[in-house]
């Protein structure tokens, strides 16, 4: 409600009328009526720049509306009067459009794709607009073209950014005489006396003699055309010149080069970055998000590759590389050169005389290993239940990852990506201390992330019986620390077991989350552990918990063994204050009859826990180990020895009223 009552507030200190208001930004007056009646979100903040700058507002008027529909105001703002421009924007959308294809037909058909997504008219009507506003307020803006000889939808897209656009006839030179009489009407109408540069987006020659009247009336005169197909003579007379096709980061063509890209491969853009020698840009590229596709189809159906038919088909349903079959195969062979995709000729198993393709998602591909990281990043921050995640922290969170090296830029251009593509769920809800202003709740997409858990028969037994009994001893840790819980969220105990055990001196390798989860399935199939549900009154929703099974003599026999454990360096330490490595492990490997890779594998776990402290060692020893007393783990096994311990009694009862249990 500020913007509503501050705008009416300086509307009629004005003395501007809505329908006059609407006229000069371009708008329906409809628009002006529900913004000050507060029915409206808040709008974006060149539209608010255009509401001040009809209303002649000074600065600090102008600030303070800003401020009501929570923008910030400008700083940059220029001193200096005479380095302030209205602008006249008139674009010849089919020349451009013509040209634009034109010059991408000249390049590699595996590059064709990519680049013609680029000067979709929503994209090409967006940087023009943006471009003009550099060069000051944009008071008209007229795209003029046959629309109807265009794919539908194109004038739409210039309607949306409130340019006025025109129809004109078929045939040559028509749309040269529409748009001369549009920038003649402006030049002679007192409403737009104040304009002092036009921007003529085209590179047609029948300008000449418009470009001609508007210097002689003294007016800055700019004229953007696309590289190799705008008239000379008007390069030649315009006051400044821009390439619309570098707007658009199209890549730059060299002499003698057939239309392919640079030598390294870039376009040449500021904006983009090297990432292990392939080049990343700040949206997300065809090739990330065919990585998190391809990936999670292949996943949910077990496959390890895909024929050329169903590949073909998993196109035609996610729509990636276009709808036309011509497209989808010129992407399919960059696919293949770029090395994404490795491609096997084989015999078909169902007729020995053809020969079938099968395609692998390539792994080892850094493109896919930072499209994935980037994607179990995203999956550990954001929740998959309650409200969600607010969109800035996940933000913050990102970028805060040393290990992805993403700008605040691309993080957000990600997480808009992953909620278009379906992946995230966003939600816009009020902000619960400023009232006006609204903030976007991210959670997970039910289905989209986690897939059912299949132990393949093939899968190493012992390795996940193995995993599944330290995630016992790590969740009767956890509790034993936290007296109050009588759970642990199942998603914290899975990032536990996926992030592996390290500490210093010493690291035992992570596990892969589907690992993790199977893990889980075998802990839960021997008995160790109770999966179930539990309502979360703090969210509203359920949490997905995991409970010792205190009553399977499994579970009592590895609690006791970690307290043997305890016990037996603590025995040790009596006269010393610190025990070798080697020396202990050999010690437990009699004591406890453990093998020699148990009791490692032991010592590495207990240390991680940080149950057992490691001191490095020297000169190729293992290192010395302490017993950390302050921990509540070893203070309670040595110094208040009691039997086996039980779930405390209305533990669930409290959890639930507070909303704990672990942030996830």
């Amino acid at each position: 409600m500020e913007l509503a009552e501050t705008l009416a507030r300086l509307r009629r200190d004005t003395g501007t009328t809505m329908a006059a208001l609407a006229q000069a930004v371009g708008i329906d007056p409809l628009a002006i009526e529900r913004i000050e009646r507060g029915e409206n979100r808040d709008p974006e903040r060149q539209l608010v720049v255009d509401l001040a700058r009809a209303l002649e507002l000074n600065d600090a008027q102008t600030d303070e509306l800003l401020w009501s529909a929570n923008h910030l105001p400008d700083r940059t703002r220029s001193q200096d009067p005479r380095e302030s421009h209205s602008v006249a924007l008139f674009v010849d959308h089919e020349n451009v459009y013509i040209a634009l294809n034109e010059l991408i037909r000249t390049m590699p058909p595996e590059f064709q794709a990519a680049e013609r997504r680029k000067t979709e008219p929503s994209a090409l009507a967006l940087q023009l607009r943006s471009a003009a506003e550099e060069v000051g307020w944009v008071k008209a803006a007229l795209a003029v073209a046959d629309w109807e000889r265009l794919p539908a939808g194109q004038v739409k897209e210039y309607l949306k950014l409130r340019y006025q656009v025109d129809y004109n006839l078929p045939g040559r030179n028509n749309a040269d005489l529409k748009l001369s009489d549009a920038i003649r009407n402006v030049l002679e109408d007192d409403e737009y006396a104040d304009v002092d540069s036009y921007i003529l987006v085209t590179g047609d020659g029948g300008y000449l003699a418009v470009l001609e009247t508007l210097l002689r009336r003294q007016k800055r005169v700019y004229v953007w055309g696309v590289r190799g197909a705008t008239n000379h003579l008007l390069v030649q007379n315009a006051s400044a010149v821009a390439w619309v096709d570098e707007m658009l980061d199209l890549p730059v063509t060299r002499p003698g080069s057939n239309g392919r890209h640079a030598e390294d491969g870039s376009s040449g853009n500021p904006g983009r970055t090297d990432y292990q020698g392939m080049s990343v840009g700040n949206d997300v590229s065809r090739l990330e998000a065919l990585a998190i596709h391809l990936s999670k189809y292949l996943q949910a159906r077990s496959w390890s590759f895909i024929t050329f038919v169903r590949f073909l088909g998993f196109l035609d349903e996610t729509g990636l590389f276009g709808q036309s079959r011509e497209e989808q195969l010129a992407w399919l062979m960059h696919t293949k050169e770029t090395e994404v995709l490795r491609e096997e000729i084989v015999d078909d198993p169902a007729d020995p005389t053809r020969i079938a393709r099968r395609f692998y998602l390539n792994d080892r591909h850094p493109l896919v290993q930072r499209a994935q990281a980037i994607r179990s990043r995203v999956g550990e921050i954001v929740p998959a239940g309650g409200r969600g995640l607010a969109f800035g922290l996940v933000v913050d969170r990102l970028i805060g990852d040393p290990r992805l090296d993403l700008t605040d830029v691309q993080a957000k251009n990600w997480l808009t990506w992953l909620a278009d593509a379906g992946l995230l769920h966003a939600e816009q809800v009020p902000h619960f201390r400023k009232e006006g202003v609204t903030v976007t709740l991210l959670r997970q997409s039910p289905g989209a992330w986690d897939e059912a858990v299949h132990l393949d028969a093939g899968s190493d037994r012992d390795r996940l019986v193995r995993a599944a009994e330290f995630a016992v001893v790590q969740m009767a840790n956890f509790l034993d620390r936290h007296p109050h819980f009588g759970w642990m969220a199942l998603s914290q105990l899975l990032n536990r077991m996926a992030g592996g055990f390290s500490a210093a001196g010493t690291v035992l390798p992570s596990m892969p989350r589907q690992d993790a989860k199977q893990a889980v399935a075998v802990a839960q199939d021997e008995g160790l552990l109770i999966i179930e549900q539990i309502p979360n009154l703090k969210t509203g929703g359920t949490t997905t918990v995991a409970r010792l099974n205190r009553a399977g003599p499994r579970v009592a026999e590895l609690i006791a063994l970690r307290d043997t454990l305890i016990r037996r360096l603590a025995t040790m330490l009596v006269n010393r204050s610190a025990v070798s490595r080697s020396a202990f492990q050999a010690a437990i490997a009699d004591h406890a009859r453990l093998g020699v890779e148990d009791a490692a594998g032991w010592v590495d776990f207990l240390v991680a826990e940080g149950v057992f402290l490691l001191d490095p060692g020297h000169d190729g020893s293992t290192g010395a180990l302490r017993a950390d007393e302050q921990d509540l783990i070893v203070s309670r096994v040595l110094f208040r020895p009691a039997s086996p311990s039980l779930e405390p009694p209305n533990v669930d009862e409290e959890a639930r009223e507070h909303g704990s249990g672990v942030v996830t």
